[in-house]
């Protein structure tokens, strides 16, 4: 009887041990499919985070290119604003110009031409470098006398 209980004893053991062992296979392999499960789900984080880094860096190099486009636009307008500022004015300055030289050209058209000849002499004058030494000859000077004397001659 012993024998026959000893391996009833023995069977129970053995079962009670192949179940712990199946129960550790089971608990290991349900940690083993846990793991994986967590690898799949942290490779799908990474690929959605790559996928957002990349989102986010093409984003930012848009906005970095408009915001370009929009300087490079405001320099060209402000400097199409300068021109055009600039084009105006000396417009404005050139009729002015015009005007007073037109206005000049009046007021000599009824001045005699001796006096407009000595005006432009003076003028001449004024616009030439310092002259130290002047150099007069007679035919120079017979010449300019004849001309300033001549209607006073023949005027008496």
């Amino acid at each position: 009887m012993q024998t026959p209980a000893r391996e009833a004893i023995q069977q129970d053991a053995d079962r009670a041990t192949f179940e712990r062992r199946a129960l550790a296979v089971e608990k290991e392999a349900a940690i083993g499919e846990n793991e994986l499960a967590n690898q799949v789900e942290l490779a799908r984080r990474r690929e959605q985070l790559i996928a957002q880094e990349g989102t986010n860096d093409r984003r930012r190099a848009e906005e970095a290119a408009l915001a370009a486009a929009l300087a490079t636009q405001s320099e060209a307008d402000r400097t199409r604003a300068l021109a055009d500022a600039r084009a105006d004015s000396e417009r404005v300055v050139g009729q002015a110009a015009a005007e007073v030289e037109r206005a000049c050209v009046e007021a000599y058209a009824e001045v005699p031409r001796d006096l407009l000849l000595a005006l432009a002499v003076r003028q001449a004058a004024e616009n030439l470098p310092a002259i130290d030494q002047l150099v007069i000859t007679p035919d120079l000077l017979q010449g300019l006398l004849a001309q300033l004397t001549g209607p006073r001659a023949e005027a008496r």
